[in-house]
């Protein structure tokens, strides 16, 4: 049998008597604890115990320590690895390698009792302690930590605890790292920990990326050793197994957030901001592609590269370019993170020819808001629509939109509006002609305020080019209830330049009350335009005119002057035979310092209508007295109506008009007499008899003589003609009483008779 397996045996037969038989020991002396162990870079251990404590006993002598070590904790299973002299508490073990299993280490005292009635199992006085505190080696593990089966960069940290009993441990582990970038082949660890963890968590995810993935190295692995220490409670320090592993980044790295992708109103250029994805590692960044496209399109060209600056939020300007113009329509970004690791054969950006791994994982792809202005036409109105924006982040949202205008292309977008976060359309009214007008959405970020532009759209609205005047020649009555407007326009400069139409207004007031009494079309070249107002009290009222351009939508856009009618009214005075006649003064021809020159009033007498010059006045007389005394003789009225005349040589447009007024017709009282006797005897004297008329109206006029029987023996509708008392064979009438009637029109044109008797005296 060999000494080996003796020994063994021994070892069972005392672990067995330690287990069952305690307290035979106890009673000479305390057993030995082991306070710590410490793994060496080759594997051996340093095993470190407690100093011996016999008290003042003087019976116990000591004689050393056995080092045991076992693989389960088995004392009676174990190995004598080691004799350690009285006085020495550790001991190197160099006979294992502790980096690839775990051990455990019993440290026993062997001393000789000298006191009576020793029973030391081994004879002759030699004693030995009942096993103390145990402890094992602790055994680390490290691999790399994987995702989808690729390496990350990262080491997972296992190992086990020295004790089950973790009260006769501190806490916490202390974690140890050391690169083999820095350090070569042998480990030299800090002084300080990179991690801890509490006891009864033998586990760590090391998530710290060593030199040479970082500038200037960017090597994307590493060798990397790692240690676990912890102290017992006494103090000493226990060490684990150096364990190293070779970590290598095979994860790109994620796309970044893109925060928002607002269009400058001036410029047109596409503003990026966006920042490391939080979940990543900006520091594995070297930069950023920049894509972007259309929605909906799968090819996106590439826009740039950027390169990270500071891990941290940054922007991108994005100039115009004609394939994605925000003007045209949403434009879609993409942004994609390139590490420094070598490529995983992902490159949206070949032609920039920059090394690296890119992300593969999909960022927030963000698509611009897009602007759409809709023309209601006649309803004087802009409708505006857009597109929500898409790709905001999870954490963000729209608090309101805010719509800006620049009008005429000033450059200055003013504030208009302020619709909520829920409205895509926004109703603009108050549209004016010949006005450019340039809009965008600005939607404001809730978090911070942040203003993100759709694009600028821009409209035009009508164009119209008002006439350099509207001017009235004349306002001019032309029969009773109807008065002539003629106006002039310049000429328009080319088709389709005139107005759409002209609109006549009528009030009876110079500045308020204009009322639309007819339109006229408006025609290219046409300077000259005439209407007719109809059914107008010209003899009652003074009205005036204004003639207002049209636009297509009927709107107006330019005005004429205002000008009158010239009212005429008249009053008669029968008794002194005179009529007094009143006069307006004409509100025309007053368009660059033009005016009214004279006035000339025409007459004419009874029924003959035939108008002639009677009289001239200045333009600042306004009434005339016209004594008739001397035309007894003509029918029963005189009409009049008066003609403004243009002062000539001052129009601006080089034209020279005339403006009448209504006609005024006065009727005058009638005059009859009728003689009551006459004798046709031949002397010359009143030999025929007929009435004497004054103002009355030949048409419809008769003289009829009746005998006393009213029997007819004469008639005329001659004015003038007279009653002979002959027949018209030249028979004498007999003497005697005659009946006449007289039937005429008056100045009043009303049908009148007079009667009575007359005597033929022979």
């Amino acid at each position: 049998m060999s000494s080996t397996r003796v020994l063994r045996r021994v070892w069972f037969v005392f672990g067995l008597l330690c287990f069952v038989g305690k307290h035979l020991f106890a009673q000479y002396a305390p057993p030995v604890d082991v306070e710590c162990l410490k793994v060496q870079l080759d594997g051996s251990v340093i095993v470190e115990w407690n100093q011996w404590d016999v008290g003042l006993n003087p019976n116990i002598v000591p004689r050393g320590y056995r080092i045991i070590r076992s693989v389960d904790g088995l004392i009676s299973q174990g190995t004598q690895v080691g004799i350690q002299a009285p006085g020495v508490f550790t001991f190197t073990d160099a006979s294992i390698n502790a980096n690839q299993q775990v051990y455990f280490y019993h440290v026993i005292a062997e001393y000789n009792y000298t006191g009576a009635g020793s029973t030391c199992p081994l004879g002759g006085g030699t004693c030995l302690t009942s096993p103390g505190q145990v402890l094992k080696t602790i055994l680390l593990l490290a691999n790399p930590i994987l995702e989808d089966g690729s390496q990350t960069g990262f080491a997972d940290l296992n190992w086990n605890s020295p004790n089950s009993d973790l009260s006769l441990l501190s806490n916490p582990y202390d974690l140890y790292r050391d690169y083999y970038s820095v350090s070569g082949p042998n480990p030299v660890f800090p002084i300080i920990p990179f991690g801890n963890t509490i006891t009864g968590s033998e586990f760590y995810e090391d998530k710290t990326k060593g030199p040479l993935f970082s500038p200037p190295n960017n090597l994307c692995n590493d060798f990397n050793s790692y240690q676990v220490r912890i102290e017992t409670r006494n103090g000493c320090m226990n060490e684990s197994s150096i364990a190293s592993v070779n970590v290598i980044d095979e994860i790109p790295p994620l796309s970044p957030i893109i925060l928002s992708a607002s269009v400058d109103p001036i410029t047109n250029e596409v503003i990026l901001e966006y920042a490391p994805d939080p979940n990543g590692d900006a520091t594995e960044i070297q930069g950023y592609y920049i894509i972007h496209g259309s929605p909906g399109d799968i090819t996106f060209p590439c826009a740039g590269f950027e390169p990270n600056i500071a891990n941290n939020l940054q922007t991108f300007v994005h100039g115009n370019n004609p394939s994605t113009d925000p003007k045209a329509g949403p434009v879609l970004y993409d942004i994609e993170s390139v590490g420094f690791c070598p490529g995983n054969g992902i490159n949206p950006c070949s032609a920039l020819n920059i090394t690296g791994d890119v992300s593969s994982t999909p960022g927030n792809e963000f698509v611009t808001s897009y602007l759409e202005i809709e023309d209601l036409g006649c309803e004087k109105k802009y409708k505006l629509t857009w597109t929500p924006l898409e790709g905001l982040p999870d954490n963000e949202s729209i608090y309101e939109h805010k719509i800006y205008l620049d009008l005429n292309q000033s450059g200055v977008f003013e504030e208009i509006a302020i619709v909520d976060a829920d409205s895509t359309w926004f109703l603009y009214e108050g549209v004016a002609p010949n006005t450019n007008f340039r809009f965008y959405i600005a939607h404001v970020r809730s978090s911070d305020g942040y203003e993100i532009n759709s694009n600028v759209s821009e409209i035009q609205s009508e164009i119209i080019t008002p006439p350099t005047h509207i001017y009235i020649n004349c306002v001019s009555v032309i029969e009773d209830g109807r008065v002539a407007v003629r106006f002039n326009v310049p000429s328009a400069p080319s088709l389709n330049n005139a107005a759409q139409g002209y609109r006549i207004k009528r009030s009876e007031f110079p500045d308020q009350g204009f009322e639309s009494v007819g339109v006229l079309e408006g025609k290219d070249f046409e300077t000259d335009y005439l209407f007719v107002d109809q059914n107008v009290k010209t003899g009652t009222q003074v009205h005036y005119y204004t003639v207002e351009a049209l636009e297509s939508c009927d709107s107006s856009y330019a005005y004429s002057d205002t000008v009158s009618t010239i009212l005429l009214s008249g009053k008669i005075n029968d008794f002194e035979f005179l009529n007094t006649l009143l006069w307006n003064r004409y509100e025309g021809f007053n368009y660059a310092s033009s005016g009214t020159d004279y006035y000339d009033l025409y007459r004419t007498i009874g029924n003959e209508r035939e108008y002639e010059l009677f009289y001239s006045f200045f333009s600042n007389e306004f009434t005339f007295k016209d004594d008739f005394y001397d035309l007894l003789d003509i029918d029963g009225k005189i009409c009049y109506y008066l003609q403004a005349i243009e002062t000539t040589g001052t129009n601006a447009f080089g034209l020279h008009d005339t403006c009448n007024s209504n006609e005024v017709c006065l009727p005058i009282k009638e005059i009859i007499w009728m003689p009551s006797a006459f004798t046709p005897d031949g002397d010359q004297q009143n030999d025929s008899i007929g009435p004497v008329l004054s103002f009355v109206d030949k048409k419809d006029y008769q003289f009829t003589v009746t005998d006393r029987w009213g029997q007819e023996i004469w008639f005329t509708n001659k004015k003038n003609e007279k009653f002979s008392g002959f027949t018209d064979d030249g028979k004498e009438y007999p003497q005697g009483m005659y009946i006449y009637r007289i039937e005429y029109t008056n100045g009043k044109d009303e049908q009148k008779s007079k009667h009575g008797m007359f005597f033929l005296i022979r």
